[in-house]
Parts: C-alpha cells; structure tokens; sequence
C-alpha cells in the first residue's frame, strides 16, 4: 500500500482523500515500531478545508469546511494520531492557516506561516508570484479547462513553456519539508529518548497516541508534491493529501 524511497515512505497512491489517507498513515507510523533505534516520524500534507467556489487569497473557509475538519478531527483521534503543536505548518494563505489551526486544536497565531509549502505554475515555492507566469497559466486554462490545464502543467514540455515547472516546486517542497518538517521532530523525538522519556502518548483507552507534523497548503502545492512521486492526478480533495514518513536513525544523532 505504500512505496520506501531510501528512508522515506510515501503514501500509495501518493495522493488521497483524508479518511483513506489516515487510515494508511497510522498503519505505516505502527509498522515502523520494530525496530528500537529507528524512530518513524510523519507528516501530512493536506490541502486546506472548503471554502466557496469564487476565491482569493483573503477567502475564509466556510461552514461546510468547518464541519469537516470536526469531522475529520475526529478521525485522527480515533487512529491514534497527534499532531505535535510545534510542528503545525501552513501556507501564508488565510484559509490554510484557518484549516491548520483547526484540524491541530492551536490558536492561528501558533501556526507556523511559510512560504516552502507553496509552488504553483506561476511561482515556485519561496517565490513571489510571476504576472507573465499567472497571465499563460489562466489562458491555458481558459483554452482547455482546468484539468486539462494541470495535466499539461504536470507533464511539462513545450505546451507548459512559461510556467514554472511542477516537477521542480515539487522537488524544493519535498526538500524543505524534509529539512524543517521531518529531521527537526525526528531530531526532538531522539532526545527525548536519549533522556529516557516516554515517546509515546497514550488516550483514555490506553492506545498509542503517535505524534505527527501536518503542512496545510493549497491542491496546486499538493501535486506539485505528488508529481515528484510518479503522480499525475489532477484532482486533491478538500483536507485531502499525502503523507511522508521518515526514518530516523537514532544511533547516528550527531549532538
């Protein structure tokens, strides 16, 4: 169900709506408990929740993306999932921040607002936005619609001259997220540990409680991601993502 690239894990297939996604998420953090100097540290990557159809960067969710993430909040619980509220990324986007902060139970201003979970055919991540980039991309859309207008973004080449390359945002997100998201946490987890303290958290029911980090960002973003791992969907449901599992080797700490 799911694809080992060197220590990394990825969902499979890479992207999924949030049900399916977590299901399989807490079925590969379990999987790798067997192993006592490894620690199996994840993420979720999720596009934020609904909001209405004509949009900007200042759209809010709306009631029916609120009543989702209760929803799905829920799910999480009941797989014995935690988000670590030290590690709740977000797009800069309001309705990403408003999405994070909601699914991780932590006030908006705890969310950690960057710039390296974005990319899209008219910036790369880190980048502002490029008007020559953004003026081809709504044309192409114009001309051949939105799903047809992603796939031509996705598979590059002549057709999607102009744009930035989705390959390319892909590859600096799955870097960054590496690199501030997974190593850092994994890092902290390790410490811990050397220090003899209980990793794991326990409910009510006394079931393992895994800490993860979650990114919010936007569909474009997420495929972007995606196409790094042989993905070529076109379509990321609201809440809906990836996950990345890294093992982390606790023996090599360099302290």
């Amino acid at each position: 169900m799911f694809e080992r690239i060197s220590n990394i894990t990825v969902s499979r297939p890479t992207v999924q709506d949030f049900p399916s996604l977590v299901s399989q998420f807490q079925a590969t953090l379990e999987a790798g408990n067997t192993n006592e100097n490894i620690q199996r540290i994840g993420v979720l990557i999720l596009r934020h929740s609904d909001r209405p159809v004509i949009h900007n960067n200042d759209t809010l969710i709306n009631e029916e993306g609120i009543n989702r993430i209760y929803l799905y909040r829920e799910i999480l619980s009941s797989h014995g999932i935690f988000i670590d509220s030290d590690f709740v990324f977000s797009s800069p986007v309001i309705r990403c921040v408003q999405t994070a902060a909601r699914i991780a139970c932590v006030g908006e201003s705890k969310v950690q607002k960057v710039r390296w979970v974005t990319g899209s055919p008219w910036n790369l991540p880190n980048k502002d936005e490029d008007l020559s980039s953004r003026k081809i991309w709504e044309e192409m859309k114009d001309e051949f619609g939105s799903d047809r207008a992603r796939e031509i973004w996705l598979k590059g080449g002549d057709e999607s001259k102009g744009l930035s390359e989705a390959h390319t945002c892909g590859q600096i997100n799955y870097e960054s997220i590496l690199e501030n998201v997974l190593q850092p946490l994994a890092f902290r987890q390790s410490q811990k540990k050397s220090k003899l303290v209980n990793l794991d958290f326990t409910n009510n029911e006394g079931t393992v409680i895994n800490p993860i980090a979650i990114c919010c960002t936007h569909d474009i973003c997420v495929m972007g991601l995606a196409s790094i791992f042989q993905s070529e969907t076109t379509f990321v449901p609201f809440l809906g993502g990836i996950f990345l599992c890294y093992d982390f080797d606790s023996e090599h700490v360099i302290r």
